[in-house]
């Protein structure tokens, strides 16, 4: 009720009515409105000329927190609080009410406003919360990546740095005819396994290279060939494992790498050939067996510490050639144990040869 309807022979005033209208208002803001703040606004009690305190509007005090929960988007509290002044003159003027109530927006419109500002800041929080998982993701995989590479590198530091550069075979120093040195490689050539036997027992030189315009030795050559059991013989008398051809500087290990000789590689590996010997143009056995696509060679040659980022003088690295040549397994592979695909060269096609 209006202050001033409490006073002896009130008279009628519009002001009555705007009274009336703060109250309607305030009524309309706890029923119809959202109350999604915190942020309370506080209305004050009215007094009585003689001091009494009452409220301006029934069940007001216990619905003040709820009207101070409504945000002032729809602009109805601050019209109501205004209708609820004491003092009648303090109160909007009708022109004032229509223009104030014009600019208000309804309750439905309030709340459509509400649930798209809500549903366009839901999207933004999932587009960076997305944002941020694939950052994490991206960033284990680098860091995964990263550690097998380190692993890999120092495995084969530790390798090359145990292991003497050209190991000493029995017949190292061995002076024997070209005719018998001759009659071993071709036995090796050809898998004559009796013929090799024999040779090795009258104390033919065992790392002869009877053909001077390539240097391959025995070894060499059984190995190139597949001949696994012959490869053991060599092996078990003690054959230097790591000569280099004059050609192009194959060992035994880059020839059964290049020719998915998977058994010879493991014999050789095992053995404790050098896994990342390099050629003439600094191609390794694992890059010799990557370009030709042989995925069983890769993971022998992975397992036991090769390199897996070394690359050719011209920067082509095992990756990039398996790629190049379209050995889509090989990759995988590659990628699995951490190669790393930002080391691999931007060298032109026509650059890459076997």
């Amino acid at each position: 009720m209006p202050p001033e309807a409490l006073r002896a022979k009130p008279r009628y005033s519009d002001k009555l009515d705007t009274f009336s209208l703060g109250v309607v208002m305030v009524q309309i803001i706890t029923r119809c409105f959202p109350t999604p703040t915190d942020a309370e606004i506080v209305v004050e009690d009215e007094t009585t000329p003689t001091g009494e305190k009452i409220l301006p509007v029934p069940e007001l005090q216990r619905r003040q927190r709820d009207i101070g929960k409504v945000p002032p988007d729809h602009g109805l509290l601050p019209t109501a609080l205004h209708c609820l002044k004491d003092r009648p003159r303090e109160r909007p003027s009708a022109a004032q009410l229509c223009q104030s109530l014009g600019q208000l927006k309804t309750a439905e419109a309030y709340t459509a406003s509400q649930a798209e500002d809500q549903g366009r800041r839901l999207e933004a929080e999932i587009a960076r919360l997305q944002e941020q998982m694939k950052q994490l993701a991206t960033e284990k995989d680098r860091l995964a990546s990263q550690k097998q590479r380190e692993i890999a590198e120092l495995r084969s530091q530790l390798q090359t740095s145990h292991k003497p550069p050209v190991q000493q075979g029995r017949e190292a120093t061995t002076v024997s005819s070209p005719k018998d040195e001759k009659a071993l490689y071709g036995a090796a050539d050809r898998g004559d396994v009796s013929a090799v036997r024999r040779l090795l027992a009258s104390n033919v030189n065992i790392n002869c290279t009877p053909y001077p315009e390539h240097g391959w030795t025995p070894l060499m050559t059984a190995s190139f060939g597949g001949h696994v059991e012959i490869v053991r013989l060599l092996v078990e008398a003690k054959a230097q494992l790591n000569i280099q051809g004059k050609e192009d500087g194959v060992t035994a290990l880059h020839l059964a790498a290049q020719e998915g000789k998977a058994d010879v590689v493991r014999l050789l590996t095992e053995a404790g050939a050098q896994l990342d010997i390099q050629k003439t143009d600094g191609a390794t056995p694992l890059y010799m067996a990557c370009q030709k696509g042989h995925s069983d060679v890769v993971e022998i040659l992975i397992r036991n510490g090769a390199n897996i980022n070394l690359p050719r003088h011209e920067g082509a690295t095992p990756v990039f050639i398996a790629s190049q040549e379209g050995q889509s397994e090989v990759v995988n592979i590659l990628l699995r144990n951490g190669a790393g695909v930002d080391r691999a060269s931007n060298v032109s096609q026509s650059s890459v040869t076997a």
